[in-house]
């Protein structure tokens, strides 16, 4: 089913709806947001930012559970994906808008070896903004 951002294409029980990542621009790359049961996932990895009409739509939803591009750690950027303190802004815009709260797990994933630390430190760092990394073998229930 090839989705254009903001189109909407019901799956059985899920409904997928696809929004533009700004990944390559040369074509139309998307994330998306998952809804089963009532519940929303944003699954964002090949992500380099959300964009006003991404934002437009996010606001639609309110997420049980994100993932996010954390290919880059700290300021470190390069092509088509998201740095630690995009993360951090996007985790900040998305509680400020609603689109999550509190309750909403957040997880930065599509890790490079690039300027991310180990583990622990940076989980720490994401902990102080508010969402965790994701690691092997997590496994979540919503």
């Amino acid at each position: 089913h090839l989705l254009k951002s903001g189109e909407t294409v019901q799956l059985g029980e899920y409904r997928i709806t696809g929004i533009d990542s700004a990944h390559d621009k040369r074509i139309e790359s998307l994330v998306y947001v998952i809804e089963y049961h009532g519940k929303a996932v944003l699954y964002a990895t090949d992500l380099l930012e959300l964009t006003q009409e991404a934002w437009e739509i996010l606001q639609r939803y309110h997420l049980d559970l994100a993932f996010l591009d954390h290919t880059y750690g700290l300021d470190q950027i390069h092509g088509g994906h998201m740095n630690e303190s995009k993360v951090a802004a996007a985790v900040e815009k998305m509680r400020a808008l609603g689109i999550a709260d509190q309750g909403t797990r957040i997880y930065g994933t599509h890790l490079s070896h690039e300027w991310n630390g180990l583990h622990e430190e940076t989980e720490a760092r994401a902990v102080s903004h508010g969402y965790h990394i994701a690691y092997d073998g997590l496994e979540l229930t919503i």
